[in-house]
């Protein structure tokens, strides 16, 4: 999980990259739509839109959020895909306007989700929403992972973001609290690279 739609393509582009050099995706069996969606057999893909129109083999709607995984890529541009609610044939128009990878999600798109172990990545500056809510998804783990600069360490990033409560602030308030100096140039803190990659952390 992370804060920002930015982050997630990110972490998606890296999570399928990485299954694909462990051959765990099928490399030789793939469509790539005009919007730049690339997808292969295996990949796990997220539906973003309900779509009555579209109905799986159990005769349940495609909708927001659902979690497939790619079973066939298919001559017409469409795909098979496997879900909880059965099996679905989604077409190339619907593929390119609303599928997206699903390895990671905002941390808002993970309300209502509990899976074993959660990772959680902070790349810039957030609140206390923004961490709660993935640090809670986990059964087993929670792990957060954030970028810090100069003589920051993670405990003093982490808590400054959990102090943080964007939502009950006017926004000339948040502004003042976002450019306020930090000891160099005014102005928001750049997250530093990580030595594992761009996220500190190896995908």
């Amino acid at each position: 999980m992370a804060p920002s739609n930015d982050s997630v393509d990110r972490l998606n582009q890296a999570a399928q990259q990485r299954r694909i050099r462990a051959g765990e995706i099928g490399a030789g069996e793939w469509l790539e739509y005009p919007n730049g969606l690339r997808l292969h057999v295996g990949d796990e893909i997220a539906t973003r839109r309900n779509d009555r129109t579209i109905e799986t083999d159990r005769h349940e709607m495609v909708r927001n959020r659902d979690i497939w995984t790619v079973t066939a890529i298919n001559d017409d541009w469409t795909i098979t895909a496997r879900g909880v609610t059965g099996t679905v044939v989604l077409p190339a128009a619907y593929l390119c306007d609303h599928v997206e990878l699903a390895y990671a999600v905002t941390a808002m798109g993970a309300q209502g989700r509990t899976v074993d172990h959660a990772i959680t990545v902070i790349d810039t500056v957030t609140d206390v929403r923004n961490l709660y809510v993935p640090m809670t998804r986990g059964r087993e783990s929670n792990h957060a992972y954030l970028t810090v600069e100069g003589e920051d360490t993670t405990a003093d990033v982490f808590s400054r973001y959990i102090a943080n409560d964007w939502i009950d602030l006017p926004a000339h308030q948040r502004a003042q609290e976002l450019w306020a100096p930090t000891g160099g140039e005014p102005g928001f803190r750049t997250p530093a690279t990580g030595r594992n990659g761009d996220f500190g952390i190896d995908l």
